[in-house]
Order: C-alpha cells, then sequence, then structure tokens
C-alpha cells in the first residue's frame, strides 16, 4: 500500500460485510474517510452484484433502501480505460493460471486504472500486480 494513494474503491465483500454491521467495515470508513477524509466510491459493477443478490431474495426488493443506505459514498462506472486495464489484467491472470470472477477482474480494473486503493473483505484479488489492496479482515489501517 502506498502512502500517495488517494481515494478508494469499495468491492461487493466490503458492503455486504457493512451492510451486516461487521465492525471492521465501519472502522475502515470511521478512519479511512471521516477522519483522514479521503473519497470513497462504489463502483457500478459492484452496485450491480448488490442490485442481483436483492432479486434473488424473496419478497420485494428494496432498492431504494439499499440506494439510500450507500448515499454516503461516491460512484464511478466502467468506462474504456477500466476496460483496457481489465484485459490486461486478465491476460496477466490467465498467464499465471489464476483467473478469478470477471466482474472482480473488471472492479480490478476500475481501482488500478485510477490508481486507488481497492477495499475488500475477501481475497481475489491478491494476485493482481499492481493493484493496491485492503482486506479489512487482514490489513492494519495503521499500514495506510
Amino acid at each position: 500500500m502506498s502512502s500517495q494513494t488517494t481515494g478508494a474503491v469499495l468491492d461487493t465483500s466490503f458492503l455486504i460485510d457493512y451492510r451486516d454491521g461487521e465492525p471492521e467495515t465501519k472502522q475502515f470508513l470511521t478512519e479511512y474517510k471521516g477522519e483522514r477524509g479521503e473519497d470513497v466510491a462504489v463502483p457500478t459493477l459492484v452496485l450491480y452484484e448488490l442490485y442481483k443478490g436483492l432479486f434473488r431474495g424473496d419478497g420485494i426488493p428494496d432498492v431504494l433502501r439499499l440506494d439510500e443506505e450507500l448515499r454516503w459514498a461516491d460512484r464511478v462506472g466502467f468506462d474504456r480505460n477500466a476496460a483496457l486495464e481489465a484485459g490486461m489484467i486478465e491476460a496477466e491472470l490467465t498467464s499465471q493460471g489464476e483467473l478469478i470472477n470477471p466482474v472482480d477482474i473488471l472492479i480490478a480494473g476500475i481501482a488500478r486504472r485510477n490508481g486507488v486503493l481497492l477495499v475488500t473483505a475477501d481475497g481475489p484479488y491478491s494476485n493482481i500486480q499492481d493493484l493496491l489492496v485492503f482486506n479489512v479482515r487482514e490489513d492494519s489501517l495503521n499500514d495506510l
């Protein structure tokens, strides 16, 4: 991790843990966004994954509630530059024999292209070169 990094994108596992009330996610946001004043964004691809989960459940999905719960975070889309970066990442992972979920590759493309921290609560990103990753379950905020 680099102290020169400004801003972060949050992946799906982080936001699921956040919605479930996991204390390390709230601690991260309190310090990183609140105390340090860093920008935090949710990729629209992550919103897709969260919405998909809502529609898989029983009953009427409460999309507006989810949107309200995440109003504090900016949104970042998947553009041409992120697509180019994601293509390079997939090629790198393929050459290592280490493929991961395609949506995770796209999210990693957004983070790496923008030079921001990717904050997660699981480990699919560990083999991606030059990607700044912070795992709230394993890493210390003091290392940022």
